[in-house]
């Protein structure tokens, strides 16, 4: 990883991408929520602004216009821990965000992943209807990242339709409310495409994120924005750097 190569602009709107918050984190995407605590102090005492990815779209382009120290902090995969650790750090830090499911992994109880993709992380406890449903009654957002957590790129298109289109269905079934975000599955150049956009918006989405790293323009195609990957590995002063601009220049952090 390069450090502090990138030009630092703090006074743009990025995306960052968060898994789990954990006590004792075992992956790389797991952030421990002592770090977890810090980094959203720092937001708070810096002055950043946080929004959710709905915001974002209820007042595109002015977000990506505005001069501000701002930030948009979405959650993927739906582990459990995202309500009974994260939420109540940002609780405390009156911070808002974006929880990104695979709803093939959301039942009436809360149990292990399912889907073939995060079966590494079958020691993890998975988020139910109930819990998303109270994550929403926090002020936080729940957007779709697919039903089976399969990149969509790499699906016949009929298949990745289908698939997309499930999820959104389930979630505003479930949760009574519209889901207008997407995340795409792994994120990286291979998981999207141009035709992706396209049944994206076909289903009723207006965005999705990718994990593509940098900040959000007013040309940002709103069917592919930015994000910037945050790992257990990063110390405080690299989570600095990333939200103020010096890891832009990297398209993919993996």
């Amino acid at each position: 990883m390069v450090h502090g190569v990138g030009g630092d602009d703090p006074h743009r709107l990025r995306i960052l991408t968060y898994h789990g918050i954990e006590e004792r984190p075992t992956g790389k995407w797991q952030v421990a929520r002592e770090a977890f605590e810090a980094q959203m102090r720092f937001l708070r005492d810096a002055g950043y602004r946080t929004y959710t990815v709905a915001e974002i779209l209820e007042k595109w382009p002015e977000p990506a216009r505005r001069k501000e120290r701002a930030v948009a902090i979405t959650f993927d995969d739906g582990f459990l821990n995202n309500l009974t650790v994260a939420c109540g750090v940002l609780a405390r830090f009156g911070m808002k965000a974006t929880f990104f499911i695979p709803t093939e992994n959301i039942g009436v109880a809360r149990r292990a992943p399912v889907s073939r993709a995060l079966s590494s992380c079958s020691d993890s406890a998975m988020l139910c209807w109930n819990d998303l449903r109270k994550i929403r009654s926090m002020g936080h957002e729940i957007g779709s990242h697919s039903h089976s957590h399969d990149p969509v790129a790499a699906l016949p298109r009929a298949l990745a339709q289908q698939n997309v289109a499930h999820s959104k269905r389930l979630l505003e079934s479930e949760l009574k409310c519209q889901v207008v975000s997407f995340a795409y599955p792994y994120g990286h150049g291979g998981s999207f495409a141009p035709w992706t956009g396209e049944i994206l918006r076909l289903e009723g989405f207006r965005a999705a994120c990718t994990q593509m790293g940098g900040a959000l323009s007013e040309g940002s195609d709103l069917l592919q924005l930015a994000r910037i990957g945050i790992k257990g590995t990063d110390s405080l002063a690299v989570f600095r750097q990333k939200v103020s601009g010096s890891y832009d220049f990297l398209r993919w952090i993996g």
